[in-house]
């Protein structure tokens, strides 16, 4: 998307999501291990919540990838081609770094190749996504074609799908499995646009960003979407399942929405909207960098930073942001890495 176009509320999505994300990879997460009462409680929400990272980075890719109509060949050349560029340049680029520290990777250039396309590289499990968003890139034409038929019936029919096989069953089955018994579905069944994350969410996003008029939340519908979304964070966190993931990423992307076009809408004019937009276009080098910043210099910081883990684990989402940000700025203003970031 042209820099003149970028659409503000999706860059304060991205910017949320990379926050999230970082913060998915840091201490802070597995805090409720460790915690007891109402401690554990709160740590088990904060896991909670943070696992729409990933929903609300595809919510806003589906916002943009899917109002287009490409040919097959246009996305192998132009997006498929990115993504594997990017994906092999930077896990080559991690590898040579660790061995430059550790030397502690000795295998050939096929065997690096069948790491990478397995994604078994150790530090690099963060970069799933993009294998993910290969798969969604991979089936691009197909779903350009599906979003522009899909209706309100089409769209609740899709969020029930997901809510009966991807919350509500395996949260059946979980409970049953605490007193020995097994509840299984095939595994010849599917519904991969349902289930599998990097078509459901897409798809949710494109339809939430072009078929849902956001001027006709009132102040009653904005309170219910919040309860719904507080009552199912509560009831994930009681399980500690998976289980409102979907409604509190859904939640998360309208109310951004609402509150950058309806609550304050001269942000997307002003000085801070264009800050927005600036480190929203910023985000994916951040995500791309953060593991490189973690080898460099994550152990010096949590011994410099001997403090709450919770606090420790903020900080280091913030320095590695700021960092990764201002790597990613100086890589984009060589000619190769612009067309990559």
């Amino acid at each position: 998307m042209d820099k003149g176009k970028r659409k503000v509320y999706l860059d304060l999505v991205r910017i949320i999501a990379i926050f999230l994300v970082i913060f998915h990879h840091t201490s802070g997460i597995k805090l409720y291990n460790q915690a007891i009462g109402l401690e554990k409680w709160i740590y088990k929400s904060i896991t909670i919540v943070t696992n729409i990272d990933v929903p609300l980075f595809f919510m806003a890719s589906g916002s943009v990838l899917l109002c287009k109509v490409e040919s097959y060949k246009t996305v192998l050349c132009k997006r498929v081609k990115r993504f594997l560029i990017v994906l092999l340049l930077f896990s080559f680029s991690f590898l040579l770094l660790k061995n430059m520290l550790y030397r502690d990777y000795t295998n050939s250039v096929k065997g690096f190749l069948f790491d990478v396309f397995a994604n078994r590289i150790n530090g690099l499990y963060s970069y799933w996504y993009l294998y993910a968003h290969l798969g969604l890139l991979f089936m691009l034409p197909f779903m350009q074609r599906i979003a522009k038929s899909i209706g309100r019936q089409e769209f609740f029919s899709l969020l029930i799908l997901h809510f009966v096989f991807s919350s509500f069953v395996p949260m059946i089955s979980g409970f049953f499995e605490r007193y020995g018994y097994s509840v299984l579905v095939s595994s010849d069944f599917s519904i991969p646009i349902a289930t599998s994350d990097a078509f459901f969410y897409p798809l949710v996003g494109y339809y939430i960003d072009n078929n849902f008029d956001i001027k006709s939340l009132t102040r009653k519908k904005i309170m219910g979407l919040i309860s719904i979304t507080i009552v199912g964070i509560m009831i994930s966190v009681s399980m500690f399942f998976r289980f409102s993931d979907f409604v509190t990423a859904i939640a998360a992307f309208i109310l951004i929405k609402y509150f950058v076009t309806v609550g304050c809408p001269k942000i997307q004019e002003d000085k801070n909207g264009r800050i927005i937009t600036f480190l929203g276009s910023l985000t994916f080098g951040m995500y791309l960098i953060d593991p490189f910043l973690k080898v460099l210099i994550e152990g010096k910081y949590n011994s410099f930073v001997d403090s709450f883990v919770l606090i420790r684990s903020f900080g280091w989402c913030i320095i590695s942001m700021i960092l990764g940000g201002t790597i990613t700025y100086m890589l984009k203003k060589i000619p190769v890495f612009k067309q990559l970031l």
